[in-house]
């Protein structure tokens, strides 16, 4: 098995992931991400972190279907997966890696080219946003992506790693699990 982190208690006061994630909720974005990009052309697999995976108690549902996306589009990807805390008896899915990781305390280090950061910064404490952000982002790598949560209306940003910094190139609206074109 692929898990290699520590798990700690599920803490529900933190977040119950079954009220905000979902199966189909970020397929439109990973979707658009594939169909605008040459993934291919790497030759490698695609480094994915999604930060706030929101586990559940088999899985994390929206970076399993990330996976599956990819893998739908013929393109390798190797995910990483972190979350405050994992449910006690957390089995998650052998080709993804899951890190129990707390942003606020530490920071996570490694370059991704594509980095997932959805929903995450209601969660912090006040105060810790700033930072926290700019630390996820150095964790994307030059002509790497950052998809976020834009704090005006939910809807999701993708930026991308440039000479210049991060630029955002795509808003994309939250469907709310509806089909979108």
């Amino acid at each position: 098995m692929k898990n290699m982190a520590r798990r700690s208690k599920y803490d529900p006061t933190i977040l119950d992931a079954r009220k905000t994630t979902y199966k189909g909720r970020l397929k439109h974005v990973d979707d658009w991400l594939i169909r605008s990009n040459d993934f291919t052309a790497k030759g490698a697999p695609i480094q994915y972190l999604d930060v706030g995976c929101s586990p559940q108690k088999t899985d994390a549902p929206t970076t399993l279907e990330t996976l599956e996306v990819f893998r739908e589009h013929g393109i390798p990807v190797d995910i990483t997966a972190v979350d405050k805390s994992f449910p006690h008896g957390f089995t998650g899915n052998d080709d993804i890696y899951y890190k129990t990781h707390d942003i606020v305390r530490k920071p996570i280090r490694g370059q991704f080219d594509i980095v997932r950061y959805v929903n995450v910064e209601e969660h912090l404490p006040p105060g810790h946003v700033p930072r926290v952000r700019a630390e996820i982002e150095a964790n994307v790598a030059e002509g790497g992506f950052l998809i976020r949560t834009s704090a005006k209306d939910k809807s999701y940003e993708i930026y991308r790693r440039g000479l210049g910094g991060m630029e955002l190139v795509k808003t994309l609206r939250n469907t709310k699990g509806k089909k979108t074109p």
